[in-house]
C-alpha cells in the first residue's frame, strides 16, 4: 500500500508539469476559454462555422481531467462547484457562452471517475461512506439533471 501511495504522490507531482512546455495562451483552461471568447466575439461567423460549441467538451476535457487527477470524491469532500474549472466556465456562461458545457464535462469526465470510485471505495455498511456518496451524487446530479 505504501508503494502505491508514493507512486500516486509522484504521479500527481509530475502531472503539475504536464503543460509546462505549452504556450501561455493554451497552458490553462482559463487562457483557452479567454481566447475562445475573444474569437466568438470578434468572429462569430467563423466561430460558428468551425463548430466550436460542439467541440468544446472534447477540447476542454484534458484540462478538467488534469485538475481532477488527484480528486478523491469520497475522501476530500471537494464539491464540483468548488473546482477551478467550474468557476472558470461559470464566468464564461455569464458572458453568454455555451450553457451545456459544464453538464457535458461533468458527464464525460467526472461521472466515469465517480462510477469507479463508488465501485471500489464506497462501503455501503458505513454510514459515513454512504453519506459522502449520497452527497457526491446529489452534487453531481444538479449538473446532469439541469442539462
Amino acid at each position: 500500500v505504501e508503494g502505491w501511495v508514493q507512486a500516486k504522490r509522484k504521479a500527481l507531482e509530475e502531472a503539475k508539469d504536464v503543460l509546462d512546455d505549452v504556450g501561455e495562451d493554451f497552458r490553462t483552461l482559463k487562457a483557452v476559454q479567454a481566447r475562445l471568447s475573444i474569437w466568438k466575439q470578434r468572429y462569430p461567423k467563423s466561430y460558428k462555422e468551425a463548430y466550436v460549441d460542439m467541440s468544446l467538451p472534447r477540447l476542454l476535457a484534458p484540462y478538467v481531467r488534469l485538475e481532477t487527477l488527484g480528486w478523491e470524491p469520497l475522501e476530500d469532500g471537494q464539491t464540483v462547484e468548488g473546482m477551478e474549472w467550474v468557476k472558470v466556465l461559470f464566468e464564461a456562461e455569464a458572458d453568454g457562452d455555451d450553457s451545456d458545457l459544464i453538464p457535458n464535462l461533468v458527464q464525460q469526465v467526472l461521472c466515469p471517475k465517480i462510477k469507479v470510485t463508488l465501485s471500489t471505495s464506497w462501503d455501503p455498511a458505513s454510514s459515513g461512506s454512504t453519506g459522502r456518496a449520497v452527497g457526491l451524487l446529489n452534487d453531481v446530479l444538479i449538473y446532469i439533471l439541469d442539462a
